[in-house]
């Protein structure tokens, strides 16, 4: 019987929390970043990094947004391979098909 590679894809679910929760925490500070020299007395000589900044943070929430529906996703196959024996060897013969983890 072939290795099950299930495992593999909760050690993907893993990463994509960890990564979920560090881009958070970045948004968080660059936001926080913003309101300090926002707030500062000479804040319009900063005008264009503070909105190159909310620009990035616009980019960072999308990215965020990607990856929480990518978790979901993936959680979900993990935890209908895991419920359901033909789910797991469809989702197992997938990954060797196409080379994953290989």
């Amino acid at each position: 019987m072939e290795e099950n590679k299930i495992y593999r894809l909760e050690e993907m679910l893993d990463s994509m929390k960890d990564s979920i929760d560090n881009i958070a925490s970045v948004i968080a500070k660059q936001k926080r970043l913003l309101e300090i020299v926002g707030d500062a007395p000479d804040a319009e000589d900063f005008a264009d990094f503070i909105e190159a900044s909310e620009k990035q943070i616009e980019d960072y929430e999308e990215q965020k947004e990607k990856l929480l529906g990518r978790k979901s996703k993936l959680d979900f196959v993990i935890k209908s391979a895991k419920e359901n024996e033909a789910t797991d060897t469809l989702v197992n013969n997938f990954m060797d098909a196409i080379g994953m983890f290989d």
